[in-house]
């Protein structure tokens, strides 16, 4: 019991330390963790971001049901997909990342015939933003950010994107593919009334 007190005040204190609009959202203490691997030049990481963790968010995660944890991550298949998840990490530094998130999402089409992942970024950063950005993609902490992320991906040997873990009094349940809504809230749910 002590032990578990004393994990959640770290993990508490440790949250508090994230900026606004990090990849982590909600309540740390939350029954239910949700850990999402996602590419973003991954057409079903598009649908599943502007639809269900749309809703999620919303009625889960600011409800302090379930804590969200991205994982950015690249597929090889995509060849614009690691810098667009360098921009997402830099943007998380400067407390930016679901700003970030969702016009790379939102414009995904675009950068991904072009290249111009940059483009895309900045259409929603101020100019001053974007120059911290900028800078951030090429750092060390971020570049090491999503590596962890990488090899978080490979240590869990997924396959395809979007992957959710979601984790529940220690136990882990694996969600592959873009789901509906209605899926995720019936499985949610359940995990909840355990």
């Amino acid at each position: 019991m002590m032990r578990s007190a004393i994990c959640s005040l770290f993990l508490l204190a440790f949250t508090a330390l994230l900026a606004p609009g990090a990849k982590f959202d909600g309540s740390p203490s939350a029954p239910v963790r949700l850990e999402l691997f996602s590419d973003f030049e991954c057409p079903h990481c598009r649908e599943l971001h502007m639809g269900t963790m749309y809703l999620l968010k919303n009625e889960y995660v600011k409800q302090g049901k379930v804590y969200l944890m991205h994982h950015d991550i690249a597929l090889p298949i995509h060849p614009h997909a690691r810098v667009a998840a360098l921009y997402a990490d830099a943007a998380q530094q400067i407390g930016k990342y679901d700003e970030v998130a969702n016009a790379l999402f939102a414009r995904q089409t675009e950068w991904s015939n072009s290249g111009n992942v940059d483009g895309a970024v900045a259409a929603v950063l101020t100019a001053a933003d974007m120059t911290k950005v900028r800078a951030l993609v090429s750092d060390k902490k971020v570049i090491a950010e999503f590596d962890a992320d990488m090899a978080q991906a490979v240590k869990r040997q997924l396959q395809e994107t979007p992957t959710m873990v979601m984790i529940h009094k220690l136990k882990e349940y694996p969600v592959r593919g873009n789901v509906e809504y209605t899926f995720v809230k019936r499985f949610v749910d359940q995990l909840l009334s355990k």
